[in-house]
């Protein structure tokens, strides 16, 4: 998954979600449809994330885990954000950053990428570029080379008080995480 061998994670998440069900581990089952919901986010495809939030909702699942309730806050931010619930999915990334506030979590990118587009959108250039410096973070997982380039731009001008040249390096950001499959 991390790999972006999406087809072959799909494979490997949906046995493995098959072999843990039948042996009745859910904490397994969650890991496996938080990330399975991921792995659609990335394909752009919301039918999946809301099949896979369904299952985690039906299970009972993440109540037990804040590191994977944050995630599913994160995906259902990105699907809010999909379906131009703008404010929703401000929330929900929200709600999503403050549970893993106290934790080291390396894919809070789930949540900051929807931050940024959404306040980079409102034009809240300071909180865009807060997500963009939290995306920086060596704890948190790495992100392709333009995409973090991108993001370092932003926070270099931003720290200038180059507005215009911020808001450029933003909008890259996005359009490149779109790419990606991150937003």
């Amino acid at each position: 998954l991390w790999h972006g061998d999406l087809t072959g994670a799909d494979a490997v998440l949906r046995t493995a979600l098959a072999e843990v069900r039948l042996l009745n581990d859910q904490w397994r089952q969650m890991q496996c449809l938080v990330y399975l919901a991921v792995l659609h986010r990335l394909q752009g495809d919301t039918d999946g994330v809301e099949l896979f939030l369904s299952q985690l909702e039906a299970t009972g699942q993440p109540a037990g885990s804040p590191f994977y309730q944050a995630a599913c806050h994160a995906n259902s931010a990105w699907l809010h954000l999909r379906n131009d619930r703008v404010h929703l999915a401000r929330q929900e990334a929200l709600t999503s950053l403050a549970l893993w506030k106290e934790y080291t979590y390396p894919f809070q990118w789930l949540a900051h990428w929807i931050v940024l587009a959404v306040a980079l959108e409102q034009g809240a250039l300071s909180d865009a570029v807060q997500a963009a410096d939290a995306m920086l973070d060596p704890k948190q997982q790495w992100l392709p080379d333009d995409v973090t380039q991108a993001l370092t731009c932003a926070v270099h001008t931003a720290q200038t008080g180059a507005n215009a040249a911020t808001q450029t390096c933003l909008t890259r950001a996005v359009r490149l995480a779109q790419g990606y499959g991150f937003l």
